[in-house]
């Protein structure tokens, strides 16, 4: 069976023969944001095809995405090796070898005791990293979406309104030590003109920044959700939605997505996810959990970034923001709620980057920033089970949402 992309400059033949044994991760098939079949009960295709944008990129490690969260859980089964080593430090000896400012910052830093301990306080962090870099087809827990990835853990204090001098210290220092992306699960409503300067920072030196609309259920074009919300062109704002392409809705604690028209960008499942680890569970190193919240649909768009600078390293953050915009699955209920007036799909974002590269090495450079008029043809995943194993020790919690998280 054979997937054709026809409408953006060239024609793309991808086999989905394999797709169904893709992974043999035991979760996989709940993992309805990758591969939606209607397994939880939604539609079927409501999902970012991760399966078939596997068939063009899986990913590529020397690609950095720094995590700013509550931590992670550095020897969690399913994430131990994808955790970033600063190669330039001596571990454990109390001296900073590479002259970055931070002593023995072996995986990163931890802004919020100021010291080397990135381990995460609270869960969060580990909960949205899985969603980007959960090592496929080892036999256990999940898969996440880029199969190769590196991972930077930068802590700082989880909560509404994170600690200004935190966040903007750690998005220099992701950008200082060379991420590629950053990722922000976290809101609130307080402008910072000491964080805007960071993010400042991290456009002029090309760092893409993906950051959670917010679980607030509100307009963001009324009422701003940072660091969503500063407009930065590096920025992309990211609304979650469920698994019938609706506007995510968390529960009567958790609360439900943030959007708006023109300040967020695009939507990405983040309603029931499975995902490593658990809130609040800060040692659980073979666990997994599903929850939802803007928290997760934000690392879902982070993960395809981290597929497409795989795929060409040379893409600028507004590149990608745009492609992502403009290859987004149109969906009647997202229309107004968000730029792209739809979904993410990890797919029709790769064709478009790879049939660009095959323009620029044969006939000539597309326009940059632009999609070419034309639609992705939609094929069908075919129908088979992934290969099952034996669920992990340890405690998996199932449906569970971010108490006062996004």
């Amino acid at each position: 069976m054979k997937k054709s992309i026809i409408g953006l400059g060239i024609s793309l033949f991808i086999s989905t023969n394999s797709i169904a044994t893709i992974t043999n991760d035991p979760y996989f098939l709940e993992q309805w944001s990758h591969n939606n079949t209607g397994q939880t009960g939604g539609i079927t295709d409501a999902d970012i095809d991760l399966p078939e944008a596997w068939q063009i990129e899986t990913g590529n490690k020397d690609i950095m995405v720094a995590i700013i969260d509550s931590g992670i859980n550095i020897n969690h089964e399913d994430l131990k090796d994808r955790i970033w080593t600063n190669t330039a430090e001596i571990p454990n000896n109390g001296i900073d070898d590479d002259n970055n400012g931070f002593i023995d910052d072996i995986n990163g830093w931890n802004f919020q005791n100021n010291s080397s301990d990135v381990s995460d306080y609270m869960g969060h962090g580990t909960l949205v990293t899985g969603i980007i870099a959960a090592v496929p087809n080892n036999n256990k827990g999940i898969a996440g979406i880029a199969q190769n990835v590196t991972i930077m853990p930068i802590r700082i204090q989880q909560k509404e309104n994170p600690d200004e001098t935190q966040l903007s210290n750690a998005i220099t220092y992701a950008v200082d030590n060379g991420a590629d992306i950053i990722n922000m699960s976290l809101a609130g409503r307080n402008y910072s003109a000491k964080v805007k300067t960071a993010v400042d920072y991290a456009h002029q030196n090309g760092v893409l920044m993906v950051a959670s609309a917010a679980n607030y259920g509100t307009n963001n074009d009324t009422s701003a959700a940072y660091p969503a919300s500063y407009g930065s062109p590096s920025i992309i704002s990211v609304a979650a939605t469920d698994h019938s392409d609706g506007l995510g809705n968390f529960g009567f604690v958790a609360g439900s997505s943030c959007y708006g028209a023109t300040s967020v960008h695009v939507a990405a499942p983040g309603v029931d996810l499975r995902t490593t680890g658990v809130l609040f569970g800060m040692n659980a190193n073979n666990s997994y959990t599903t929850i939802s919240g803007t928290s997760l649909s934000a690392p879902i768009v982070s993960g395809i970034a981290t597929l497409m600078l795989s795929l060409d390293p040379s893409l600028t953050p507004e590149q990608i923001k745009q492609i992502l915009i403009e290859t987004s699955d149109e969906v009647s209920e997202l229309s107004g709620l968000v730029q792209a007036n739809g979904r993410v799909n990890a797919y029709k974002a790769l064709s478009y980057v790879s049939q660009n590269i095959e323009t620029e090495e044969g006939e000539g450079e597309t326009e940059e920033g632009q999609v070419e008029e034309g639609q992705v043809e939609e094929g069908q995943v075919e129908e088979g089970q992934t290969e099952e194993g034996q669920t992990e020790e340890g405690q998996t919690e199932e449906g569970q949402t971010e108490e006062g998280q996004t």
